[in-house]
């Protein structure tokens, strides 16, 4: 879970203006969960088998044209170009 630090500031007229920080904090716990998620996702990638109902045509235009042609096919699971 990601969290911010809320500032909130009051003018002397009374009207108050809050915002978020730009910097994220993020617990721990959550951090060593992405990390891991990240790292069995690139150990997967490599055993990847590519199944065929997983196998995506990706279209793309012809230059010059407004018609679109088979570019190539991409993984959906592991996101590789087949």
């Amino acid at each position: 879970m990601a969290y911010r630090d809320k500032h909130t500031i009051i003018f002397d007229d009374g009207d108050k203006i809050t915002c978020d920080s730009i910097i994220m904090y993020t617990c721990i716990r959550c951090n060593y969960k992405i990390t891991q998620k990240a790292n069995r996702f690139n150990e997967f990638k490599k055993v990847c088998s590519h199944p065929e109902k997983f196998i995506d045509t990706i279209y793309d235009y012809i230059p010059g044209e407004a018609v679109k042609q088979p570019d190539h096919c991409e993984c959906l699971l592991c996101g590789q170009t087949i």
